[in-house]
């Protein structure tokens, strides 16, 4: 096999026969058990052995996943109102799908990669990271997802596990493209169901026949019961044979009917709705096929879906081989353009670092010029107003010294005038001391 495998699907607690068999059942518990390689659920491999995890960033160790799984549908319930407006809750369905799915197959035998796992595992390293990015980018947010591969099957494969964590009641087919798709399609379209034949009206069952009122009379009470004792057996009777005609009737209801739906169908072909799963999960495959099948060199198609001959395979997969080549020198090259730009890029980052930081110095020094001018300025009116405050203390102190020097001139006036007085009292003490003497 050169060519891509990559399927999808849900489950629910509730095991569902596996479509084309007598006897086989799958659920999501038995799902989970044989992606970890529990015993009971394995032993369709010959000789199981343990997962592989794939410790990609996005992912979760698988154990953790389905404890994770099962803690959530325990504790959901759901609020529901009856056909008679009562409002109840409930636990969510068994049959609800809370697990999705993903088997991605590689063309590699288990054998050819362990006869020589170290030349091997880049390639299938590669495939599975290129497989779960996409993943990943198909999925909404809040899905919970774990990864592991098998090497004990005939051909190396991958199983993706999801929960829908962010919905409410964890539903699984909101990540099916094909069943997100049909639901579209189902909410916006008048519906195609085809219309059943009538069905027959059924002979009405006879009633069960009523026990008289006791007697107390012993005789006419047996005789009584003997009476509803036959009555119930007649009834019986009756019953048994009416119910085996309305069986004949449903049983040729049920094959004309049968027989009614498949004509309408092959009349009709396939529904819109139908279309719509198809169409979705084929893109799927082309989506697939551009982001992990074409850069691992695998084909879209096997050889039976287009009736190839041995050597038109093999020339498509040298093809395919030589694509994926001229993909992986593509990504090397776009890979040293990527540092090439990184690094212009990076250049880049410090002249405009060297720009702001210049650009900040000359905002630092209009900014200290500004605040030089303002200081000038500042220190200009302090100047004018010293100089305003020294002329009139100056013109007061001349006037204090005028004040100060006329105070003198009249202190001195005073003290000359008081020098006469004292020396004509002197005079005048003299004279009397001449007089008294004489």
């Amino acid at each position: 096999m050169a060519y891509q495998f990559f399927h999808i699907e849900t489950y629910s607690d509730a095991p569902k026969r596996v479509r084309g068999t007598a006897d086989h059942y799958n659920s999501a518990e038995q799902v989970e058990g044989e992606a970890a390689r529990e015993a009971r659920y394995s032993q369709h491999v010959a000789e199981p052995q343990p997962p592989l995890s794939m410790n990609f960033d996005g992912l979760v160790p698988l154990q953790q996943l389905i404890a994770r799984r099962r803690q959530l549908v325990s504790s959901i319930t759901e609020t529901l109102t009856s056909a008679t407006g009562k409002i109840y809750t409930r636990k969510l369905r068994n049959d609800a799908a809370t697990l999705y799915t993903e088997i991605h197959s590689h063309p590699m035998t288990s054998a050819e990669y362990l006869a020589d796992r170290k030349a091997n595992h880049p390639e299938v390293l590669r495939w599975a990271r290129l497989a779960v990015k996409d993943f990943q980018r198909r999925m909404p947010e809040g899905v919970e997802a774990a990864a592991v591969m098998h090497l004990d099957e005939g051909h190396v494969h991958m199983h993706i596990l999801a929960i829908n964590a962010g919905d409410p009641r964890l539903d699984a087919n909101k990540l099916h493209a094909g069943k997100v798709a049909a639901t579209a399609y189902r909410e916006n379209n008048v519906s195609e169901a085809l219309v059943s034949l009538p069905k027959p009206d059924l002979h009405p069952l006879p009633l069960k026949p009523k026990k008289l009122r006791p007697s107390k009379n012993r005789e006419t009470q047996k005789k009584r019961d003997a009476s509803h004792k036959a009555a119930l057996a007649q009834w019986s009777i009756d019953r048994m044979r009416i119910e085996a005609r309305n069986k004949v009737l449903l049983r040729d209801w049920e094959a004309a009917n049968n027989a009614h739906l498949q004509a309408g169908r092959k009349a009709r072909g396939k529904t819109h709705v139908q279309r719509a799963f198809n169409d979705a999960l084929s893109k799927l495959q082309d989506d697939y096929y551009e982001a992990v099948g074409k850069p691992c060199g695998l084909l879209r198609d096997g050889p039976r879906r287009e009736r190839l001959s041995t050597k038109e395979y093999a020339k498509r997969k040298r093809t395919a081989r030589k694509i994926a080549d001229e993909l992986d020198k593509m990504e090397a090259a776009s890979r040293e353009i990527t540092l090439t730009t990184a690094e212009i890029a990076k250049q880049q980052e410090k002249l405009k670092a060297w720009q702001r930081d210049l650009n900040a110095g000359e905002d630092n020094l209009s900014t200290l010029a500004a605040r030089l001018q303002a200081i000038g300025q500042e220190l200009a009116a302090k100047s004018a107003a010293l100089e305003k405050a020294e002329a009139a203390q100056h013109e007061k102190s001349m006037r204090q010294l005028q004040q100060l020097s006329a105070k003198e001139a009249k202190l001195a006036d005073v003290q000359r005038d008081l020098a006469a007085k004292i020396e004509a009292i002197t005079i005048r003490e003299a004279d009397l001391a001449s007089i008294e003497k004489n």
